[in-house]
Formats: structure tokens, C-alpha cells, sequence
């Protein structure tokens, strides 16, 4: 393999190498896992799974290595994206030579589907996967949420802006608040496909900052999904 094969998700990225599978986890999977990085030799991992779920999981078993049978607190498990993690899957068999995949069944699955994430952060609710606030109302369909210290995350904020879209809030105070950091604050960005919502709050906040941001996330793969 002479190039890296990525995938990335709500979790982070995750990495296959010639020699390695590795997981940089991001904000909030580092604090479920407790870690912001496991690196897995691709010749000690003997079994690869799928949990299917919202959001579906690939996990691996390495000889001599224990981990958490939750999912979500496994330095061995990774959120996938749904719709585009096949070739990731196929790439991490050929690199590991483990013959099949398989698939376990979650313990909570049911034939209902999975209720949508609800929140609340910065006087703004989560509700059925709409995200109500600032006297608007507008579906996370499609939308991406990061939460962020000391200024709005510019990825998503000068990505719609440039797109020319609505910003939720004064036009002025995005560009500023992009422009120059204000550690007594935090934010979550949340990109739609009309906008941008910046909901800001107090430094303090920020797990909870981390938390909504997970909501949304979530609430838009599972929108995603159906």
C-alpha cells in the first residue's frame, strides 16, 4: 500500500497505513474512549466486525488486547459513515488478510426505528431533527456541527459564507468572532445546507458544547440514513 487510505466520520478519522490501522479520535470520542489516538498493528488484528447501528461501528479484535464491549468506549471501535465505508472495510481485509467480515447484531436494535437525538445548548433545542432557536426553526438534514473553543469554527462558517447562505445571528459578529479568539467563550458551528447557526456560550460550557454538537451529528446520520 503506498498511499494511506483515510475515513472519516463523527468519531474522527481513521487511518489504514502499510503497517497500521489508526484512530485519531475527535473531541468528544476522545473523551468517551479516554484517548486521543489508538494505533493497531494491521498483523495482530485477527477479526473485524461490524455493529450496525446509529451511528454503525467497526470494531477489531487483536491478539492479546482487551477492550470495552461498548462500542462507543472502545479504542478498538470506530463510527462509520453508513453510505461510504465499504471501501474502507474491503481495504482494511486486503491490509489485514482476515478473510470475511463479520456482523454483529447490536443489543438494542429493534424493528422501531431509533428515536432522534434531542438537546439543548446555548438556548437552542434539538427536537425530531429540527434545531429550533433565534426564532427560527430549520431540519439538520444534511448538516454538520462542531463545537469549538475560542472562536466559531472557520471550516464550515467560511465555507457558507463564501457559498453566499444566510448566517444565523449578525453577519459582522461571525465574521469577528472568525477573525480573532475570546477564551471566556465557546461555540457550536452548525452548517445546513441554507446557512450557519453560531450558538455561543460560556468557556465553561463546553462539554456541553461537545455534547450538542454530538446530537446534531447524530441526528443527521440517522436523517441521512432513512
Amino acid at each position: 500500500m503506498s498511499a494511506a487510505i483515510e475515513h472519516k466520520s463523527v468519531d474522527g478519522k481513521a487511518v489504514i497505513t502499510d503497517t497500521r490501522l489508526i484512530y485519531e479520535f475527535g473531541l468528544l470520542a476522545r473523551v468517551q474512549r479516554q484517548s486521543k489516538r489508538t494505533e493497531i498493528p494491521l498483523d495482530g488484528i485477527t477479526e473485524i466486525k461490524l455493529i450496525p447501528g446509529t451511528p454503525t461501528y467497526l470494531q477489531v479484535a487483536v491478539e492479546g488486547w482487551t477492550t470495552s464491549d461498548v462500542p462507543n468506549l472502545s479504542g478498538l471501535a470506530f463510527a462509520i459513515n453508513n453510505r461510504d465505508h465499504e471501501p474502507f472495510v474491503a481495504a482494511l481485509r486486503a491490509a489485514t488478510g482476515v478473510e470475511s467480515v463479520s456482523t454483529v447484531a447490536g443489543s438494542q436494535r429493534s424493528a422501531k426505528p431509533s428515536a432522534l437525538p434531542s438537546a439543548e445548548f446555548g438556548g437552542y433545542k434539538l427536537r425530531d431533527g429540527v434545531l429550533k432557536g433565534g426564532g427560527k426553526s430549520v431540519s439538520v438534514q444534511g448538516a454538520e456541527a462542531e463545537a469549538t473553543q475560542g472562536a466559531p469554527s472557520q471550516r464550515s462558517t467560511l465555507t457558507r459564507m463564501g457559498a453566499g447562505a444566510l448566517i444565523a445571528g449578525p453577519i459582522g459578529f461571525v465574521v469577528g468572532a472568525v477573525a480573532r479568539k475570546n477564551t471566556s467563550k465557546c461555540y457550536v458551528t452548525i452548517g445546513v445546507p441554507d446557512g450557519v447557526v453560531v450558538i455561543e456560550s460560556k468557556a465553561k460550557e463546553f462539554p456541553d458544547a461537545l455534547r450538542f454538537a454530538d446530537a446534531v451529528n447524530r441526528a443527521a446520520q440517522q436523517l441521512g440514513a432513512e
